[in-house]
């Protein structure tokens, strides 16, 4: 058909040919479609009845077919009439094949169809990894988990808090006061009704005169978290009635480790001012006396006292080092590093070995200035002012190892050692208005203390009790706190005389040495069996347990003091003698019967040994 347009022709009958052209065209099609039928329906999932949406119609031996739209359904039309198949197909569905569908001129045949979901047995894949406990989200779900009233900082907020020791941990959590700078009290209960545990473990005393655990002794970087539980349950120590301490030290990485960090740090206080200190020994740099500090080996076991002679007394007298002055120095920086080493290993294929390493190192030099005012009822009782040179020393170490085997077990072996040291030198200047006397002190003092543990840990998963879990613990602990050669000394005048010279006040009370050693040791063995009979996560569990711990203390102080023979000494000598400085009065002809002589202060009482069971 041919539409012939003549310029002559107007707009007018341009339309009118148009039209006419498009009601041929659908006339012959409309015509044309009557001889013709379709299929169409719906395509939905047997399972939930819901749509499946593009699924696939195709009629077999043909390339004709049709796609489901967004509500399931399709249509295939401008078929001829008879019989065909139809294939329905979907991903992950069973296809389905419907035979004999029979078309009719002018007719829809409608074929529903629901595809069943698709199953395939595959091997079995175990995806194991260990829960992570040093991050936020863990110690929160820890907390959501406990069955008792817990708080706890994660390795992750360590790192943002920056904080360098146990101490620093602590304080940054609810319900917990430090006291002086070591130790906690929780709930506002006294450091004496708290207890401690290191991955589970009790641990002993660092004090001789209380029951309490330093926790400036745990170098931050060692530390994976700390929690503290305000609630007794069943499964810990009931020793406690403020609160109880749960440190747990790093475990192994999943991939190699190698880390080191180094610094220094400056203090507009107290770096590259002038200090006081006095004769070092060859380890102080690490905080461990070298036995320079130690008692002469010329002292007896027992008290001395007059019984062993004047002449004995005399030689053991002599026999202590003439080293109670100071010296000028500069206070250095601060300093620290940190080196951490780990990996671990695939053995067999249910088996890994993992180790970590640690160890961690600073030194911290502060001055310390402070004012000291007691007053009474009767006005001002004393009056001080005065400064600390301090030099602290916090290293640790630290090796821990695990072997999983079977999937289901884990052995642990965990061992750390920390180290600190406070090496200082206190001077005291003020008016004693009750003697009364103005008085210039001076205290020499090294404090050292250490602590030890190590671990044998088993964890196991029961698979055919519903993943009941047991676990145990044999652990050792020993803390130890030294105090080799404490030295204390004051000069003094009297108040209503400030032009006259300062003068050594010897007696055994104030010119005195000190040494004391504490060793606390502690042995404890443990087992859990967390019963699951119920393979419904929300029915109850029980836990049955056993522990058994053993601590042994022995405390040995000892205090020597010195006098002088008034009876036996001029006015004139002592004047003399004692305005000099401290170490050309203790000259060891200075040290005999008639003049200066050595007095045992300390009681044969004041040493102790205890067991705890």
């Amino acid at each position: 058909m041919y539409l012939y347009y003549n310029q002559n022709w107007n707009k007018q009958n341009f339309m009118r040919s148009l039209t006419v052209f498009f009601i041929i065209v659908f006339g012959f099609g409309s015509l044309f479609s009557q001889n013709k039928g379709s299929i169409g329906g719906k395509i939905t999932d047997k399972s939930n009845n819901e749509e499946l949406i593009s699924a696939s119609v195709l009629i077999t031996g043909t390339t004709m077919g049709a796609t489901s739209d967004l509500d399931g359904t399709y249509s295939i039309r401008v078929l001829k009439p008879g019989k065909y198949s139809l294939k329905f197909s979907y991903i992950s569905y069973q296809s389905s094949l419907v035979e004999n569908v029979v078309v009719e001129e002018g007719k829809e045949t409608r074929i529903n169809i629901q595809l069943e979901p698709e199953t395939k047995e595959m091997n079995e894949v175990v995806v194991s990894a260990d829960v992570l406990k040093a991050t936020e989200a863990a110690m929160l779900n820890i907390q959501k988990k406990s069955i008792g009233i817990v708080d706890g900082v994660s390795a992750e907020l360590i790192k943002k808090n920056n904080s360098s020791d146990g101490t620093d941990i602590l304080k940054r959590m609810t319900g917990v006061t430090i006291s002086e700078g070591k130790y906690a009290y929780i709930r506002g209960v006294s450091d004496r009704y708290n207890s401690t545990m290191l991955n589970g473990a009790n641990l002993p005393s660092t004090d001789p005169e209380k029951k309490s655990v330093s926790y400036d002794l745990f170098p931050s970087s060692l530390i994976e978290n700390v929690i503290t539980s305000k609630s007794a349950t069943p499964d810990k120590p009931a020793d406690f009635s403020g609160g109880l301490v749960q440190i747990n030290t790093v475990e192994f990485p999943s991939n190699s480790l190698i880390e080191f960090s180094m610094g220094s740090s400056y203090n507009t206080l107290s770096t590259n001012r002038d200090m006081l200190t006095y004769a070092s020994g060859k380890y102080d740099f690490l905080g461990i006396d070298d036995g320079s500090r130690n008692l002469p080996s010329t002292v007896p076991s027992e008290h001395v006292n007059s019984s062993l002679g004047s002449k004995t007394i005399q030689e053991i007298g002599r026999s202590f080092k003439n080293d109670w002055g100071t010296q000028k120095g500069k206070m250095p920086f601060n300093s620290n590093f940190k080196l951490s080493i780990g990996d671990s290993y695939e053995i067999g294929e249910e088996g890994k070995l993992g180790f970590i390493g640690s160890l961690s190192y600073s030194s911290t030099n502060e001055l310390r200035k402070y004012e000291r005012k007691y007053f009474n009822y009767s006005g001002t009782w004393y009056d001080y002012t005065g400064s600390d040179y301090l030099n602290n020393i916090l290293w640790g170490a630290l090796f821990n190892a695990s072997y999983k085997f079977g999937g289901n077990n884990k052995i642990s072996f965990k061992n750390i050692y920390n180290q600190n040291t406070d090496n200082n030198v206190v001077t005291t200047k003020g008016s004693h208005f009750y003697v009364p006397e103005y008085r210039e002190a001076t205290s020499l003092q090294f404090t050292e203390r250490s602590l030890y543990s190590t671990q044998l840990i088993g964890e196991h998963v029961v698979t055919s009790l519903n993943n009941s879990l047991f676990n145990w613990n044999v652990n050792y602990a020993n803390s130890e706190r030294k105090e080799p050669d404490s030295r204390k000394y004051w000069y003094s005048r009297e108040l209503d005389a400030p032009e006259s010279d300062l003068r050594f006040s010897m007696n055994q009370a104030t010119a005195t040495r000190f040494f004391s050693d504490l060793k606390d040791k502690s042995y404890g063995f443990s087992g859990d069996f967390l019963i699951k009979p119920f393979e419904e996560p929300s029915m109850p569990n029980f836990k049955i347990g056993y522990l058994q711990n053993k601590k042994d203390r022995d405390y040995a102080p000892r205090i020597f003091g010195f006098d002088f023979n008034q009876r036996k000494t001029s006015i004139n000598l002592r004047d003399s003698i004692f305005s000099l400085p401290v170490e050309d009065i203790f000259q060891p002809e200075n040290i005999n019967p008639n003049f200066i002589y050595l007095v045992e202060v300390s009681n044969p009482s004041d040493k102790y040994n205890a067991t705890e069971r």
